[in-house]
């Protein structure tokens, strides 16, 4: 996570998400119990703190058996595919672990990721959900393509031509799409972007979409960080991230806002 919003990992899986994990609304519940039970049972055999990532063991027998556990845990995570908690660090990398995850804070990422696989929401969404309860305003498109936030004070959402053809593919792609897959629907960005630039001619029309679209270059994570600051500004920080792209690296990314809020005047 970049920008004003930071969530210390360590600490926010530690103290934060057992609490968020029994706040979860009651039809949620089946899908997490038994790592609730695991998190519960793992609480009352270790004291974590916030800056100390392993128990304290009195006994050399003790401690070479606590190794043991530990260097199983370790090549256990370093195993383990990207996960949609990577995407939170201020690097936007995945993290390089001097020391593997205690049990219990990998007992709390295994059931986020859970969480995430089901419902397709991320930490931050439900963060927000469950902190905050935030009202949501309605997203309205124009006719001539401006964006409003109808339900805060009209605010309008600025975005380059460019920029906002990108959006408007996610806003109508429900299921969301990784930036590897947006070549393929390359004509449909293209069909939106005439629809919106005052330019005419064709030939730089399609460079300027593959120039977006290319791979090898940084043009998408660019308008990517446009459209949430845009967001942010329009919205709060608290809201926002209903309404920017969102997502893991490598991994399918989409607008959270429920389509009943989303209203095409065209």
């Amino acid at each position: 996570m970049k920008e004003d919003r930071q969530i210390d990992f360590d600490s926010f899986n530690i103290l934060f998400l057992p609490e968020l994990l029994e706040a979860l609304p009651p039809d949620m519940l089946p899908y997490v119990e038994d790592i609730r039970q695991q998190i519960r049972e793992i609480q009352k055999e270790e004291e974590i703190e916030s800056d100390i990532r392993f128990s304290v063991v009195g006994s050399a027998a003790a401690a070479s058996e606590c190794c043991e556990k530990q260097s199983v845990r370790k090549k256990k995570y370093a195993s383990r595919q990207p996960s949609f908690l990577d995407a939170m660090f201020t690097n936007d990398e995945a993290p390089t672990l001097e020391k593997e995850p205690d049990v219990r804070t990998q007992a709390i990422i295994d059931a986020w990721e859970n969480i995430e696989r089901i419902f397709g929401i991320t930490i931050d969404d439900l963060y927000v959900i469950l902190r905050y309860r935030v009202k949501l305003s309605r997203l309205t498109i124009t006719t001539t393509n401006n964006i409003f936030l109808s339900d805060y004070d009209n605010k309008e959402v600025k975005l380059d031509d460019l920029t906002k053809a990108l959006y408007f593919f996610y806003l109508r792609h429900r299921d969301g799409a990784s930036l590897k897959e947006l070549q393929e629907h390359e004509d449909e960005i293209l069909k939106y972007y005439l629809g919106i630039t005052g330019r005419d001619d064709l030939n730089k029309i399609r460079t300027s979409v593959k120039a977006l679209l290319d791979p090898y270059a940084n043009n998408l994570n660019v308008s990517l960080s446009r459209i949430k600051k845009a967001f942010r500004e329009a919205a709060g920080d608290k809201a926002a991230p209903f309404y920017y792209i969102d997502g893991p690296a490598g991994r399918t990314r989409k607008v959270h806002l429920d389509s009943d809020l989303i209203i095409w005047e065209h």
